[in-house]
């Protein structure tokens, strides 16, 4: 069964940009949001909400794209950027925490911002695309909590191994991954 990647709209201001995120937060929506968020920052964007009010669910790839940025921009100017999850569901936040990142986002509760939003047209990644966007993914929150080492060192060997296959030439007619 396949699940329908998450719609994002976006709205920015000079320094602040709005994202809401409305379904499923997942490795398919995780190509394209790493592209909106890395073309953000390219526009001097230093601090971020992420609206998760009509977010049902995230999956570890979409965290680990979101938790990696969140640390490069950190990194970048310590405390100045930020980045906000605003009205996050019990279930992302048991994710957050099962996963040992919630550290690294400001939580809020409120009104979502009365911003006016831009549909971000999602082009559908290939899988490749998405397994490469994956693997980087779930390395990035094994780096941030030793944890993740034990629950994602399977999710990373079949990646890898999907990945290694595919670059020598593995890969099927269709442009899948197998599995």
């Amino acid at each position: 069964m396949s699940i329908t990647p998450a719609r994002i709209l976006v709205a920015v201001e000079p320094t602040l940009a709005y994202l809401k995120i409305i379904g499923w937060a997942n490795a398919a929506a995780s190509v394209h949001f790493k592209s909106i968020l890395n073309h953000l920052k390219e526009k001097a964007v230093s601090t971020y909400v992420l609206d998760l009010t009509d977010c049902m669910m995230m999956d570890s790839t979409f965290l680990g794209i979101l938790a990696g940025f969140s640390l490069r921009l950190s990194q970048t100017v310590p405390g100045a950027p930020s980045l906000r999850l605003m009205n996050p569901n019990s279930r992302i936040i048991d994710l957050l925490d099962n996963m040992g990142v919630s550290y690294l986002f400001q939580m809020v509760q409120g009104a979502p911002p009365l911003a006016e939003y831009t549909a971000k047209e999602n082009q559908t990644p290939g899988m490749l695309q998405v397994a490469e966007t994956s693997l980087e993914a779930h390395r990035t929150l094994m780096s941030l909590n030793p944890q993740n080492i034990i629950k994602l060192k399977d999710v990373v060997a079949y990646l890898e191994e999907e990945l290694k296959s595919a670059k020598d030439g593995n890969l099927p007619s269709d442009g899948s991954l197998k599995g």
